[in-house]
């Protein structure tokens, strides 16, 4: 069965109907992202009980309070008001951090 994009496609016949499906997977793959980067703010929680833990090596205290401190600062490397790029520094360095 046809979705409804495809339907429209195939009934107008023009070519400007491409540009409405790229924009509406692109805002299916933002919500995405978003999304992920829901969740991984939320293991920074977990970074930080870690980074308080006096077992805790050094270096493993190091990197997760330097993690903890970048995902939870108001200021970013990219700014996330830009679609796409702007989530993207959170869903690469934070997992890089954990």
């Amino acid at each position: 069965m046809r979705s409804r994009w495809e339907r429209k496609i195939a009934v107008s016949g023009t070519e400007d109907c491409g540009f409405v499906i790229l924009r509406k997977r692109l805002s299916i793959l933002a919500d995405r992202l978003k999304a992920v980067a829901t969740w991984l703010k939320r293991d920074v929680v977990v970074l930080w009980l870690a980074a308080r833990d006096p077992e805790t090596p050094l270096a493993a205290r190091l990197v997760a309070f330097l993690t903890t401190a970048y995902a939870l600062s108001p200021v970013d490397l990219i700014l996330d008001f830009i679609p796409l790029l702007g989530l993207l520094d959170d869903l690469v360095l934070v997992p890089a951090g954990i």
